[in-house]
């Protein structure tokens, strides 16, 4: 089965809306990792298909906190009833995970296996279940692969979830070279990504067929034919494999 999720990293709203919409308008369920409070959030609380997870940022000069108890005591606050954390950064740690039990999160999903076969979601010691990532876009693009669903490497078995950034949807990024150069066109206009419009991204998006955008489209359309490989949330795979 192939889950699908989305690490929202501080993109501005309307690029998070247009990578949910299209994913779930093609019916497909979506698990959204929170960064920060927005005007979005509200309206993405209670969508069909979709699950919210929080996504705490414990690295140094971190806006969410300076300490692992107050980067947790906000992102709690902006999801309060999250089951699921992603590390940003995919920070893990043994003092991480006795963290998130001693908060009630029922997993965490920042273990990055990549295109690894047969992945299964790995036992509780700590309570708190760890769910791998059998794929990530900006991974892919790191080894500099063709960003196209052809490209992904073909798991066959076990649980294969797939994690997606808005703002490289956005940008259709086929390498990482455009999303640092819009990053410094912000820093130069004094705008934060998370209040940048769209007119910002249009310089900097990739408009080929080859891109993240592209793979996320090449997703959808091999979902299509291939129903019964169609997962649904991260905090519903948990459950059903809960002992």
């Amino acid at each position: 089965m192939i889950h699908v999720t989305l690490d929202q990293d501080w993109a501005p709203d309307w690029a998070t809306e247009a990578a949910l919409d299209r994913i779930l308008s093609a019916g497909l369920s979506a698990t959204l990792f929170v960064t920060h409070a927005s005007r979005g959030l509200d309206g993405w609380r209670g969508r069909s298909g979709l699950e919210l997870g929080v996504h705490p940022n414990f690295l140094p000069g971190s806006t969410q906190g300076a300490t692992i108890d107050e980067v947790l005591d906000h992102v709690r606050a902006l999801v309060p009833d999250a089951r699921g954390v992603r590390a940003h950064g995919l920070v893990r740690g043994t003092h991480l995970l006795e963290a998130y039990g001693r908060r009630g999160y029922t997993y965490d999903a920042s273990d990055l296996i990549d295109g690894q076969d047969g992945l299964a979601v790995l036992p509780r010691w700590s309570g708190v279940a760890r769910v791998p990532i059998f794929w990530e876009d900006d991974v892919h693009l790191h080894y500099g692969r063709t960003a196209s669903w052809a490209a992904v490497p073909p798991g066959r078995s076990g649980v294969r979830v797939v994690n997606f950034h808005p703002v490289l949807l956005a940008l259709n990024a086929r390498d990482l070279a455009g999303y640092r150069a819009l990053k410094a066109s912000l820093l130069r206009q004094n705008l934060s990504l998370r209040g940048a419009p769209e007119a910002a991204f249009a310089p900097f998006r990739h408009a080929g067929p080859d891109g993240v955008a592209a793979v996320l489209e090449g997703l959808l359309t091999w979902l299509a034919s291939h129903p019964g490989e169609q997962g649904g949330t991260l905090g519903a795979l948990v459950a059903e494999t809960a002992p």
